[in-house]
């Protein structure tokens, strides 16, 4: 589900976004590429990069103060065409946001899921679920503490 994958990444910008941040260099975001390498050297070592431990070594292998991920648990949407009634659309989305500051060492974690099992319609999507629970999260979140 590309268009739910690149509304997460989108409103996880959002929520971090630091206003003339290009003047004010307040922040520095890490490269993602690099970033990404070194989780998946971690994976591939079956550390758990999810875990505090994980982020703790991801932090310290990155030199960040802060690292904030979403991870996926589940996504599922399946159509399925019950005789007469039309379309019937079961969708099931799972998301972990999870914050791990190094400067206190706190690990902080969010879950959020949803269910639609009914007629068709495009707020039971797995995309439109996805934007219930990201947003939901967010707000429990509120990860501008962590960038001012």
């Amino acid at each position: 589900y590309p268009d739910s994958g690149n509304y997460i990444y989108k409103r996880l910008g959002e929520s971090v976004h630091v206003p003339l941040n290009g003047v004010l260099q307040r922040i520095e975001y890490i490269d993602m590429d690099k970033t990404s390498a070194t989780v998946g050297k971690m994976m591939n070592a079956g550390i758990d990069v999810t875990s505090k431990e994980g982020l703790a070594q991801l932090a310290a292998e990155e030199d960040a103060d802060i690292l904030i991920g979403v991870k996926i648990d589940f996504m599922r949407q399946d159509v399925v065409y019950l005789f007469d009634d039309g379309p019937y659309l079961m969708s099931h989305v799972g998301l972990k946001l999870f914050v791990y500051d190094r400067r206190t060492d706190k690990y902080t974690s969010y879950s959020g899921q949803k269910f639609y099992n009914d007629t068709y319609s495009l707020q039971g999507t797995a995309n439109a679920l996805t934007q219930e629970v990201m947003d939901r999260l967010l707000d429990k979140a509120n990860l501008k503490q962590y960038v001012q």
